[in-house]
């Protein structure tokens, strides 16, 4: 939380680089998913990608879950699981 942090670290020229993490969109999604499963597709995918958004899925999940599945079903499997003690055991 930014308004957290102590003024005197956010002068100018302290931090060159803001994030903003938030969730998948479809298009990060794809973008994701792709690096591993380049021959999938997505329109095939479009219901069940959609459902699997809506849980508010973060890039950081998706890849995590992406690594462990040995086929984008599998991903997609793991994925429609996801609840919000799945995401906790995944940060940890």
């Amino acid at each position: 939380n930014p308004e957290k942090i102590n003024p005197l670290f956010l002068r100018p020229g302290r931090f060159d680089l803001k994030l903003k993490l938030g969730f998948c969109s479809i298009d990060m999604f794809k973008n994701i998913v792709s690096k591993k499963f380049d021959n999938v597709i997505f329109d095939d995918y479009n219901v069940e990608i959609n459902k699997i958004l809506s849980l508010n899925i973060t890039p950081v999940i998706l890849i995590n879950l992406m690594i462990t599945s040995e086929t984008f079903t599998n991903l997609l499997e793991s994925l429609s699981k996801c609840t919000q003690s799945e995401y906790n055991k995944h940060i940890e």
